[in-house]
């Protein structure tokens, strides 16, 4: 067991046919609150959209843990596992901050710039979900310091990658929501994801590895005026906010 992480429990695994090592995230649906019936429709809908693709150049790395599989048992009808490649193992900017403390403005501007091209692709590219059911972009829905890992390549170059997409995450709250969510990239989605990206390079920069409330009067820093003015922008606490992750890169 590797730990709890969002609304499951991650445990190393390992693939039997080609012996590679493996994540496996374990949800629980609780049978003193989860109905019979919930159950088996949010297993039904696990199975369904835990998971997505894009139709063409699927072999692109977005920097996103896709989910290799998503199993329901539906013997027990209490329990689903997402199946996702060792990358999800890596530490999460919670743990860098955490143990490192603050970032530099300049890792700050580099990792920001990373997810707001994750982001541009899914925002505005088709997906298909394990389903076939085709859609034309995807929010993640679940910006948070704990779900982006710190991927470093063979030279020490950090990635940050994205998981937990609140499309299969949010199956497993408790209580259970009274409808199933949808994730589709509508303008306010997009809104509230660029915010969330706002609150998580305001942390980096403060090495705060929870997110705290955030006004115009907190603490800021000062070693980079542009980048703190960029971040308030995110925020919607100066001037008109970006509308799209891709107007946010470019800036």
């Amino acid at each position: 067991m590797l730990g709890k992480r969002g609304n499951g429990h991650l445990f190393l695994g390992q693939q039997i046919d080609t012996q590679q090592p493996v994540v496996v995230k374990e949800y629980l649906l609780p049978k003193n609150i989860y109905s019979e019936e919930e159950a088996a429709q949010h297993q039904l809908a696990f199975a369904h959209f835990a998971g997505l693709e894009r139709p063409d150049e699927r072999d692109q790395d977005i920097r996103i843990l896709r989910p290799q599989e998503a199993i329901a048992d539906v013997n027990s009808r209490e329990r689903c596992y997402l199946v996702t490649d060792i990358r999800d193992a890596n530490p999460t900017l919670q743990t860098k901050i955490n143990a490192d403390g603050a970032l530099s403005p300049f890792q700050v501007r580099n990792l920001l710039a990373q997810i707001f091209q994750t982001l541009t692709i899914l925002h505005q590219q088709k997906v298909v979900f394990p389903s076939g059911q085709f859609q034309r972009g995807i929010i993640h829905g679940n910006l948070r310091l704990d779900n982006l890992l710190w991927v470093e390549d063979k030279a020490g170059y950090p990635f940050i990658y994205l998981s937990d997409f609140a499309l299969w995450e949010d199956l497993f709250p408790i209580p259970p929501p009274p409808t199933l969510p949808s994730y589709e990239a509508t303008p306010e989605d997009i809104a509230q994801e660029l915010e969330a990206l706002g609150k998580i390079g305001y942390c980096l920069l403060q090495g705060e590895a929870v997110l705290p409330t955030i006004t115009d009067e907190s603490p800021w820093p000062t070693a980079d005026p542009w980048l703190t003015s960029f971040i308030k922008l995110l925020l919607h606490l100066a001037g008109a906010p970006f509308h799209s992750a891709e107007e946010a890169r470019q800036a």
